[in-house]
């Protein structure tokens, strides 16, 4: 397992890639489920596909934490979603100026 690597799919590739697959996504998703980042490691929050009855979602996740739960639905929905401890993330600017 790779413990560090870059999410650079645009949303338009994602959706082209969806719908040549025939597998449903949910509509109210937009290209700011699916961010843009250069760095993402273990433990960082980034965008994983979930199922539900009709249609595949993006949802942040804490990776690789809980993924297989978040796939199959197969814990409850207050164990997945609950929040990260306090005091448990740290603000650190890496590239000054790119906000």
């Amino acid at each position: 397992m790779c413990n560090d690597y870059e999410q650079h799919i645009a949303w338009a590739e994602y959706q082209a890639m969806m719908d040549s697959l025939a597998l449903p996504t949910a509509p109210h998703q937009s290209p700011a489920d699916l961010p843009r980042a250069d760095d993402i490691k273990i433990n960082d929050i980034g965008p994983v596909i979930r199922k539900s009855d009709d249609a595949l979602h993006l949802s942040p996740m804490r990776l690789p934490e809980d993924w297989k739960a978040w796939v199959d639905l197969d814990r409850p929905e207050e164990q997945l979603l609950r929040p990260s401890p306090a005091n448990s993330l740290v603000v650190k600017t890496v590239r000054p100026g790119s906000d």
